[in-house]
């Protein structure tokens, strides 16, 4: 790379190298290396088979003990089934069958280990359900499993439609006339089917059509249609609650995707055809292939508090007219007396509701946290549900309720249980004027409650194999070597970045001609890359388009031959990339607001189940991204949870390649990981899912920067205080150039504000001077404590993925000319040291010896030359007068900083920001010197800042020049 490139921190593509040259018998024999013989890959199954024989037995012997617990529960049954018919005493169900965990090496097999456990459910007449995170994997196990009869669960589908004037078709057995709103109320957390369905005239027309022997759902049905003055003739009657589901919840084997999870999928029902009674009920073995989130966030604002007041003054007249029509019986049964019991209670409780739910309201919207109310809301709850006001986890002021006059639904945020039981468990989060409550998973709740779960899963988190084992449930690992390599490649973070600002497609692009140019030359065919969808995405000219992130995909591996794939889709359940050697460019990272929501989610389920995890106290160690990574939480158990969720991703990312497959006799397979987190904790955490970090290598396009020196700050500060200076962020910069030692601006101003605080230095003063830069200075200052600081908050920043430059050793006795902050090196995170002498000075002649450095203060473009040659400088010396290349040099650098103070920041954020993360856009204007505040006065202090702040340069590199200017 040519030095002043270097110097100035361009990226310049590396010089193609040659490959060495190898004779025609060297390359047979690396391809032979590379390529499996199908001896080679039976020998490898052979190594395997010990493995994977263990893992079969252990999940066969769970299934044998599930089949005893079966058959144990129905002797209970059975048996107090004729205890209540002689009158004796029943005994109580058996405890449940605790879970049972499989972790296998990515690749080994463990999907495939399911088909013995199908074979031996379905010769024994018991009912199983796989469930799977997507449909797609949902149809491999249903094709394996096909000569089982194994049935894929289907949800709701758009009723199929006929031709114009044409016969009526069949809507299809899946056929949902709502699909809108049921999306809208899964949206808004409740289960549909308990809720809109049951209001939906689509649903009403089903029960007139379909339910024959149930007299009472057809009365209120019929009484449905009379009240909303429809006729049932005009509405076409729903297909799936009566045929579509039915039929998939009496498949004895069932596999679906696990959202669609509930108690009803859980237990096999089997009904007699003639009189539709019930007459067996299992519960299904349910098991559980892949990662499964624990939990699920509820976000609740002021405004959802208000819809639930404005249901609860509907509620209380509906208990009126509830409760005078229940007094007027003369006669009422036992069931009408209890109803109007709960009615009465209900009643009773509506004025505390709506007070409880104002304060609630007031309080989030204030951000102020809730404190007593907690217990209100917690003790309202109990009320409730003792009232009867609370049905399957839905109170009666959420209910939906259909509008007849707009043929709507009304939805309201469902909460308020969850909301409660978050509150007494400590696992609520109050963020920004928002509430968040976390649901446990269907899956997670019935494996704690009723037991009889498998979970199988490459990578199992710690906190799900904690949940297991403190319920009483093992794990068996079934773990085997990978023939691959490893290298890590430092120096970039290659993070997502913030999609929402103006300048990201040139920066997805640049990202993608990057992975074009530099990356895929190093790779070894044949090779899948993954990375972020982002990149793909926005480097395209139409990147709006849905599609915009598979058609540069299907672009890249037309102009390379290599496929490209994304985080999110491309890193877990594709396995046709088997045998590739693999590149992960970048990692998935999250944002503050991301962890915090992704680590309360785990804890709320954890403590849900009685597994305490601590509070997350949300410090991090770092405000931005660096080189080797994004910000981490300081608090132990929070940071180790986190990377061993990053470690989890990599480790998925990674089996694509399916080298426990590899035999060993081949070349190893190639695992490049560019960017992400670099840290020894991430390779420690990576190393517990097989995957060992073997080299490192330095991003070629980056090189490092100088470090942050812990003391530097202190001894700089205390280098300004002998010499009788007063301690700012400017004269500590310049005692760190003089030091030659560097500090990150967060750090001086952080030392400087602690100093201050605790009275070490005393605090900033205004002073009052006679020239127009001081003068100015003061004015700044009134709306800022320093001014210096002011000013160097706008320098620009660089990208914090990419390390600083090195500068080349100077010759003996050649001049350096830096600007000073730039000597003054501060982090890779938050700024880029770029100014050096070859970028400062176009000179490219070496300097007579003798001569001594000269220091550019930042920003400052004076028009003038210094000569240490004999004393000190003043403005009227002849010495001081500059020949034309230190003119022009001057000049440019003036051009050069007046640009950088015009452009915008370009700070990258860590992946995946969360809907409260920092916002995309400009600058607000300031003025030319870096005062915000004060543009009009910003140019009238230029020239005496520049001499001002050149002289302090001076001093500091001058030794006998005395103590710096005040």
């Amino acid at each position: 790379m040519p030095a002043a490139a270097q110097a100035a921190g361009v990226a310049v593509a590396a010089p193609a190298v040659p490959p060495p040259r190898i004779s025609i018998h060297q390359q047979q024999q690396v391809k032979d290396m590379a390529t499996p013989t199908q001896t080679q890959i039976a020998r490898r199954i052979a190594e395997l088979q010990p493995t994977r024989a263990a893992m079969a037995a252990a999940m066969s012997s769970y299934f044998q003990q599930h089949t005893r617990k079966i058959a144990e529960i129905d002797g209970v049954r059975e048996a107090n089934k004729k205890a209540r018919a002689d009158g004796s005493k029943t005994v109580p169900m058996p405890a449940p069958l605790p879970q049972f965990g499989v972790v296998a090496t990515v690749g080994l097999g463990k999907s495939h280990g399911v088909m013995p456990i199908a074979e031996a459910a379905h010769a024994q007449g018991l009912p199983i359900v796989i469930l799977v995170p997507n449909h797609k994997l949902a149809w491999e196990h249903a094709e394996r499993l096909a000569h089982l009869g194994a049935v894929v669960y289907r949800g709701r589908r758009e009723p199929a439609a006929g031709e114009p004037n044409g016969p009526p078709v069949d809507p299809g057995p899946h056929a949902c006339y709502r699909l809108v709103q049921v999306s809208k109320a899964g949206d808004q957390n409740h289960r549909p089917a308990q809720g809109l369905c049951s209001k939906c005239p689509n649903g009403m027309a089903a029960v007139l059509q379909y339910v024959t022997r149930d007299e009472l759902r057809r009365q209120r049905a019929e009484q449905f249609f009379k009240t909303s003055g429809i006729n049932p003739a005009t509405v076409p009657p729903c297909q799936f609650l009566y045929k579509g589901l039915p039929d998939q919840l009496a498949a004895p084997i069932l596999v679906a995707p696990v959202q669609a999870f509930s108690e009803a999928m859980a237990m096999w029902r089997e009904v007699d055809p003639e009189t539709s009674f019930l007459t067996r009920e299992t519960q299904r073995l349910v098991i559980v292939d892949e990662h499964i989130p624990m939990a699920a966030e509820v976000e609740v604002g002021a405004g959802d508090i208000q819809v639930w007041r404005n249901r609860v003054d509907g509620m209380a007249e509906r208990l009126d007219r509830q409760i005078e029509f229940l007094q007027g019986k003369n006669a009422p049964t036992q069931a009408e007396t209890e109803e109007l019991e709960q009615a009465r209670a209900m009643r009773a409780l509506t004025p505390e509701i709506d007070a409880t739910f104002r304060a609630l309201a007031s309080k989030i919207a204030g951000d102020i946290p809730i404190g007593v109310d907690a217990g209100r809301i917690i003790k309202l709850q109990k009320s409730v549900v003792k009232a009867g006001g609370s049905v399957a986890g839905t109170a009666t002021w959420e209910k939906i309720g259909y509008q007849r006059d707009e043929d709507d639904f009304f939805i309201p945020l469902r909460a308020l249980v969850t909301l409660a039981r978050n509150l007494a468990a400590g696992s609520a989060r109050q963020e920004k004027g928002v509430l968040f409550a976390y649901e446990t998973s269907p899956v997670i709740e019935w494996a704690r409650d009723k037991g009889s779960v498998m979970f199988l899963d490459a990578t199992m988190s710690q906190s799900m194999r904690r949940f297991i084992e403190a319920k009483g449930g093992t794990i068996h690992n079934a773990t085997a070597d990978q023939n691959m390599r490893v290298t890590r490649v430092t120096g970039r973070l290659y993070s997502r970045g913030d999609v929402r600002k103006d300048d990201y497609p040139a920066k997805a692009r640049a990202r993608m001609d990057d992975i074009r140019q530099n990356i895929v030359p190093r790779l070894d065919s044949p090779v899948a890359i993954i990375t972020h969808k982002a990149y793909l995405k926005y480097s395209q000219e139409a990147h709006q388009a849905d599609d915009a992130a598979e058609v540069a995909a299907q672009a890249f591996e037309s102009a390379t031959g290599i496929p490209i794939g994304w985080f999110g889709k491309h890193d877990r359940g594709l396995d046709s990339w088997g045998g590739r050697n693999i590149a992960l460019v970048g990692m998935p990272l999250l944002s503050k607001e991301s962890i915090a929501g992704a680590y309360a989610c785990t804890r709320a389920a954890m403590i849900d189940c009685g597994i305490p995890m601590p509070e997350w106290d949300q410090v991090m160690d770092k405000e931005k991204a660096d080189a080797d990574g994004p910000p981490m939480p300081v608090m132990p158990e929070v940071r180790a949870w986190l990377v061993d969720e990053y470690a989890q991703g990599v480790a998925q990312a990674v089996g694509r390649n399916r080298a426990v497959n590899h035999p060993r006799g081949c070349k190893p397979l190639q695992v490049h990981l560019w960017g992400g987190l670099q840290t020894a904790e991430m390779d420690a955490a990576m190393r517990c899912y097989g995957i060992v970090v073997h080299d490192r290598m330095r991003n070629p396009n980056s090189a490092p920067g100088p470090k942050v020196d812990v003391g530097a700050v202190d001894e700089a500060i205390e280098m300004v205080l002998a010499t009788g200076g007063a301690v700012s962020e400017r004269s500590v910069r310049g005692a760190l150039v003089g030091l030659q030692r560097s500090a990150s601006t967060e750090s001086i101003r952080a030392r400087i504000r602690d100093m201050r605080a605790s009275g070490a230095i005393p605090a900033a003063t205004r002073v009052k001077r006679s020239d127009a830069a001081d003068t100015a200075e003061s004015v700044c200052a009134a709306h800022s404590d320093n001014y210096a600081e002011s000013v160097a908050s706008i320098a620009p920043e660089a990208d914090a993925e990419d390390a600083s430059a090195h500068t080349e050793p100077q010759k003996q006795g050649q001049e350096k000319i830096t600007r000073s902050e730039d000597a003054t090196a501060p982090n890779s995170y938050k700024e880029t040291n770029s100014g050096n002498s070859a970028q400062c000075c176009g000179n490219p002649n070496p300097q007579t010896q003798g001569q001594e450095k000269i220091f550019l203060a930042p920003a400052f473009d004076f028009d003038f030359a210094f000569d240490f040659s004999a004393g000190a400088a003043t403005l009227d010396s002849p010495r001081l007068q500059p020949d034309d290349e230190i003119a022009d040099m001057l000049a440019e650098v003036a051009a050069q900083i007046e640009a950088d103070l015009a452009r915008e920041d370009d700070d990258p954020d860590p992946d995946e920001p969360g809907p409260k993360g920092p916002s995309g856009g400009r600058r607000e204007p300031r003025g030319r010197d870096g005062c915000d505040r004060c543009p009009d006065i910003a140019a009238a202090a230029s020239a005496a800042q520049r001499t001002s702040a050149a002289l302090a340069h001076i001093s500091y590199n001058n030794p006998g020049d005395g103590a710096p200017p005040s």
